[in-house]
C-alpha cells in the first residue's frame, strides 16, 4: 500500500536519488530547494512522500506554507508540483495536501504546474512552460525568424560580450533587482542566492552580458538537472535591452549548450501566455506545453486573496505602479523584507 507522509531529515539524499532517476523531474524537484526555503525564508516547507511499507519512494511533491499578508495563508507547491511514478501516487500526495491546508488552516492550496489534482479547482490560470532542444546550433539559428537573428547581429556590433559561469553574483543581482523595480515586483534576498549557491554548488549557472567597458548589464541563473538546464532567474538592464543585449545573452547560452554533449534540453521555464515574457520565450522558436496555476480553496475562505495573484501576475495591481515609482534603494531595503513570506511570488 501507498500512503503519503512529510519529509525527514534523513531523507534528503533519498528524495534526490529518486528525482535523479525519474524521466520526468524537474529543477524545482530538486531537494536542495528544502534547504533554501528553510533557511532563507519566513515559511515553512512541507515536502510530502508517496511511499510503501518498505519505505521506497513512489512519489515527491514539494510544497512550503507561507503566512503572507499580501495573499493570504497558504500551501503551494514550486514549479511542476508533483512527480511520481503512478497517477495513484499523485494523487495521493495531493490528497495529503488538501488536508494539510485544512490543518493549517490555510485560505487556499495552490498548485503550479504539472499533473493536477483530480478534484476540481475553484479558480485557474493558465501558463505555459518553454523548452527548446539543444543539440545543434546551427539548425537553431537557421530555425529563427530574421528579425532575431538581427537583433543577436545587433548586439555583436556593440560589443556586447557574454560571460559563462561567472562568479559576479553582486552584480547581477543589482541588476535583477533594478528589473523587478521596474516590473512593480518587491526583490528577493541576495541571501536566497548565496543559499542557493550553497545548496546546488557547481550545478548552479550565472551567465552574464556585459559591455566591452566591463559594466554588466544583465545575465541568467540556470540549474542544471538530468540532461538540461532551466533558466530561473534572467534580466537585462531597460536601456540595454533596446541594444539587444538579452538577445545575445540568450544566444550564447543556447550556443554554449549545443557544444555539451550531456546537455540537450534548455528549460526556458513557465510564463503568462500574451505578455511580454512569453512572446519573448517564442522567439527562440522551442516547443511550449499549456499547464495551469491551480487554486483549491478552504470552505468559507476568502477570494479576494486569489483575484489579487490574478491582478499581480499581470502587473494591474495599483500597489505595483506605486513601487515602480520607489526610488530603487528604498525597493531593495523593503523587497527583501516583503518577499521573506513569498519566495516565488
Amino acid at each position: 500500500m501507498i500512503y503519503a507522509r512529510e519529509y525527514r531529515p534523513d531523507d534528503f539524499e533519498k528524495w534526490q536519488q529518486f528525482v535523479n532517476n525519474m524521466e520526468g523531474a524537474s529543477a524545482f524537484h530538486d531537494a536542495g530547494w528544502y534547504l533554501v526555503l528553510k533557511n532563507t525564508f519566513n515559511v515553512t516547507p512541507y515536502y510530502l512522500l508517496a511511499v510503501n511499507e518498505k519505505g521506497q519512494i513512489f512519489g515527491v511533491l514539494p510544497l512550503y506554507y507561507s503566512r503572507s499578508l499580501i495573499t493570504g495563508k497558504h500551501l503551494t507547491t514550486l514549479e511542476y508540483a508533483a512527480l511520481g511514478k503512478s497517477n495513484e501516487a499523485i494523487q495521493i500526495l495531493y490528497n495529503y495536501a488538501m488536508q494539510l491546508r485544512d490543518i493549517l488552516n490555510a485560505e487556499y492550496f495552490l498548485v503550479r504546474g504539472g499533473q493536477t489534482p483530480r478534484q476540481a479547482s475553484d479558480f485557474s490560470l493558465p501558463v505555459m512552460n518553454s523548452h527548446l532542444k539543444v543539440n545543434d546550433s546551427g539548425l537553431i539559428w537557421g530555425n529563427l525568424h530574421k528579425k532575431t537573428r538581427w537583433g543577436i547581429n545587433q548586439a555583436r556590433k556593440q560589443q556586447f560580450q557574454v560571460e559563462l559561469l561567472s562568479n559576479r553574483l553582486n552584480e547581477f543581482y543589482a541588476v535583477f533587482a533594478e528589473n523587478l523595480h521596474d516590473l512593480g515586483t518587491p526583490v528577493q534576498s541576495s541571501r536566497m542566492f548565496k543559499e542557493m549557491h550553497q545548496q546546488f554548488g557547481s550545478r548552479l549557472k550565472l551567465s552574464i552580458v556585459k559591455t566591452k567597458n566591463d559594466l554588466v548589464v544583465g545575465g541568467m541563473i540556470c540549474l542544471a538537472f538530468h540532461r538540461g538546464w532551466m533558466s530561473l532567474y534572467a534580466a537585462v538592464r531597460r536601456e540595454f535591452k533596446n541594444l539587444y543585449a538579452n538577445y545575445l545573452l540568450y544566444w550564447s547560452i543556447i550556443e554554449e549548450l549545443c557544444q555539451q554533449e550531456e546537455v540537450d534540453r534548455f528549460d526556458l521555464g513557465s510564463s503568462t501566455p500574451g505578455f511580454g515574457v512569453y512572446q519573448f520565450k517564442n522567439k527562440w522558436r522551442g516547443e511550449n506545453s499549456e499547464s495551469q496555476y491551480s487554486y483549491f480553496l478552504k470552505e468559507g475562505s476568502n477570494k479576494d486573496f486569489v483575484k489579487a495573484r490574478e491582478k499581480a501576475e499581470r502587473g494591474e495591481m495599483p500597489v505595483q505602479k506605486i513601487w515602480r515609482n520607489l526610488p530603487v534603494f528604498l525597493t531593495n531595503f523593503a523587497g527583501p523584507i516583503i518577499r521573506r513570506s513569498l519566495p516565488f511570488g
